[in-house]
């Protein structure tokens, strides 16, 4: 059931890439001298996923003759 899944995998993941820079004060995170390209290029070649943030190009709702970066 989801209430016994582990959080294991995922923690593990973060630890291995510096931990959870939310989860931490700014001191704590430069204290690793680790900078978010490292941590996406972390990510990238452990295929994990392919980003640590996702852009998309749409279509402008409300302005059809333009497109918008989410």
């Amino acid at each position: 059931a989801i209430e016994g899944a582990s959080m294991d995998p995922i923690k593990s993941v973060l630890d291995e890439n510096g931990g959870w820079p939310l989860l931490m004060t700014p001191e704590e995170w430069n204290a690793k001298n680790i900078t978010w390209q490292q941590v996406h290029l972390n990510l990238w070649k452990t295929w994990v996923t392919r980003s640590i943030f996702d852009m998309t190009v749409e279509p402008d709702l409300k302005d059809s003759a333009h497109n918008k970066i989410n």
